[in-house]
């Protein structure tokens, strides 16, 4: 099979190009620090409890930034120059990583960058459904290349990480943020026929049961990954999981959410985003509970796929829950409060609770994840029965 022959591009117009630019610089980023900031954060002689607060803080700024940068942008429709400041002082932050010593100077630059950064991902996503719908462009096979990005990263800096000190780590982030900062500001501004759309009361979007029930729902499911974003490669690790093996480990997963993500037209279109939510939430319930019970190689190289669906389906249905429910004059306040909540205030008090958790229980903190994700599976099968697959009426 020819990736290419699934790409977004098109020698007319380069939209596609840069969209799928946009993602591969994104998660160069993300696939370094994802699985390997913790490594640098206990280089600097922080223990698991601090490093969950400083993860979970760079989190849980989301709660505050995106709302706001959210109304900014649907009231004002300018999202790449939003988009372009908030990398560059993304970058600035983590230059400054490299002056700070203890935890509380530490503290204060994760809530600096975490802001900035947080804000940028909901802009760009909404932003690229934006264009997917209008253009009739998959997002799907836009935001596949991040995966790939993600995945070259993450082994690039396993392999790395075998011989080198952790400060590397943050070496490979500032490069990454270099390339997001300059693929910023190679996006379009709007996407064709949305620019002018005119803002609506955002009281009708929190008054929607609905979507809250799907928030919900989303929120436990993807806040069941933070155990194991947070401390999975550190659990291996004590394991005596060599870094190499870990970062094929990760890339592993990614590899079967490139798949799922090359096919999700015909996907999402058979399925729905409903469907693929509780499709999330079961993957979820599997994955974790046995990740609770070893850290077998051969069991985990037969778990990792299972991101195609706790991660990968969970994600487009997200996307597509939010393009096909939401107005667009709601549509950047939508993608923000979504990444507030499920990206933010979930994800932050989940790793809070594994760092303790992984702590004094270890493997502990991964059946605690996966009861998260069963809870999640539920209330996502109620969201399924009570949409009828039409816009909400705000």
């Amino acid at each position: 099979m020819n990736l290419l022959s699934f790409s977004p591009f098109s020698p007319k117009d380069t939209t596609g190009l840069r969209l799928a630019g946009f993602y591969a610089a994104l998660f160069a980023v993300v696939g370094v620090h994802m699985p390997y900031w913790p490594i640098w954060l206990a280089g600097k002689g922080l223990s698991p409890t601090e490093i969950g607060y400083l993860v979970a803080a760079g989190i849980l700024i989301k709660v505050v930034a995106n709302p706001l940068i959210g109304e900014v942008v649907d009231r004002r429709g300018k999202r790449r120059s939003t988009m372009v400041a908030l990398a560059a002082a993304t970058l600035i932050c983590y230059i400054l990583f490299a002056f700070a010593d203890g935890f509380w100077p530490l503290l204060g630059l994760s809530l600096l960058a975490g802001g900035a950064f947080s804000a940028m991902i909901p802009l760009g996503e909404n932003l690229s459904m934006l264009i997917a719908y209008a253009k009739k462009i998959e997002y799907g096979r836009v935001r596949l290349w991040g995966s790939v990005s993600f995945i070259l990263s993450a082994l690039i800096m396993g392999k790395i990480l075998g011989w080198a000190d952790t400060n590397v780590v943050l070496y490979g982030l500032w490069g990454g943020l270099a390339l997001l900062l300059a693929s910023c500001w190679g996006l379009p501004e709007h996407a064709e026929g949305h620019a002018a759309a005119a803002p609506r009361p955002f009281g009708r979007l929190l008054t929607s049961k609905l979507f809250w029930l799907f928030l919900l729902a989303a929120t436990l499911i993807s806040s069941s990954h933070m155990t194991y974003y947070g401390f999975a490669t550190l659990h291996w690790r004590e394991a005596g999981i060599s870094s190499t093996v870990i970062g094929a480990l990760w890339a592993e997963g990614v590899v079967a959410e490139i798949i799922l993500f090359l096919f999700a037209g015909p996907v999402v279109a058979r399925l729905g985003p409903t469907r693929l939510l509780v499709l999330g939430g079961v993957g979820a319930v599997v994955r974790w509970t046995l990740m609770a019970a070893t850290t077998n190689v051969n069991v985990l190289i037969l778990l990792q796929p299972l991101h195609a669906l706790t991660f990968g389906a969970t994600h487009l249905a997200a996307m597509h829950f939010l393009a096909r429910a939401i107005p667009v004059g709601l549509s950047a306040r939508a993608q923000t409060l979504y990444s507030s909540i499920v990206a933010g205030v979930g994800p932050g008090l989940a790793v809070l609770g594994a760092g303790a958790l992984y702590e004094h229980h270890h493997s502990g903190a991964f059946l605690a994840a996966g009861a998260s994700a069963l809870v999640g599976l539920v209330v996502a099968g109620r969201v399924h029965k009570s949409w009828n697959e039409k816009p909400l009426p705000l």
